[in-house]
């Protein structure tokens, strides 16, 4: 009379369908499944298939991120029976890679493109794998800013482009879920101060041409051809 607590359910998604792009036929298998068993996708029902006491077929439309898949099934009585299934996700983690912004000032010169990457929210570096194998060597970083670029802000494009077709590449977007977050480049003004040269000169002479020499606000002398220029 009670309704069966469904358990060790497993997902099985088609070939060369990397979940979250596209529909598919997510078929999950386990154990006690009901006619009024349904799948979870994160914390939403989604109509689903009875097939027999050991798998339930539903149609998965397109996500974003990793979310939990389990199967639940009504209660008949108010003493514990049926629930919520164990709960398994479609990719084994979830890969950050975020570009670091770069605040400078006009002229100054540009530091070196850099990301964050984390792991199930674990940095890259305080974990056990390198690069190659989460597929991110080919990762790649790019803006328009220069260290003359003028004034304003400018996007810091960080991507890595997957081939489905490649079976090297299917294999990390079958295990990982990636985001990649894009940075920026702020460029403010150059902050300078403009100090005449001293001049001796002969009471009544022509003082002649004035020069100057220019400091960054830590006095630094500025040398840089470009920025005298302008």
């Amino acid at each position: 009379f009670a309704a069966p607590t469904p358990f060790q359910i497993q997902l099985i998604v088609p070939t060369n369908v990397i979940p979250g792009e596209s529909e598919f036929l997510l078929k999950v298998t386990g154990q006690n499944f009901s006619n009024n068993s349904v799948i979870y996708i994160g914390d939403s029902a989604i109509e689903t298939t009875f097939i027999s006491k050991t798998e339930l077929n539903a149609t998965i439309g397109e996500f974003e991120g990793n979310p939990e898949i389990r199967a639940y099934t009504a209660p008949k009585t108010d003493f514990g029976d049926g629930g919520f299934s164990n709960s398994l996700f479609f990719f084994d983690g979830d890969i950050v890679v975020q570009a670091v912004s770069i605040t400078k000032k006009y002229g100054e010169p540009m530091p070196a493109l850099d990301t964050i990457i984390t792991i199930n929210g674990t940095l890259l570096q305080d974990t056990t794998l390198t690069l190659a194998d989460i597929g991110l060597t080919s990762l790649l970083l790019q803006t328009t800013a220069t260290a003359s670029s003028n004034v304003g802000t400018y996007l810091i494009d960080v991507n890595r482009t997957f081939d489905i077709n490649n079976a090297d590449d299917l294999v990390f977007l079958k295990k990982y879920n990636y985001e990649f977050i894009d940075g920026t480049v702020t460029i403010g003004k150059l902050p300078v101060k403009v100090v005449p040269d001293d001049k001796t000169i002969v009471y009544g002479q022509a003082i002649g041409n004035v020069t100057y020499k220019y400091y960054k606000e830590n006095n630094q002398l500025v040398t840089d051809a470009f920025l005298l220029n302008k």
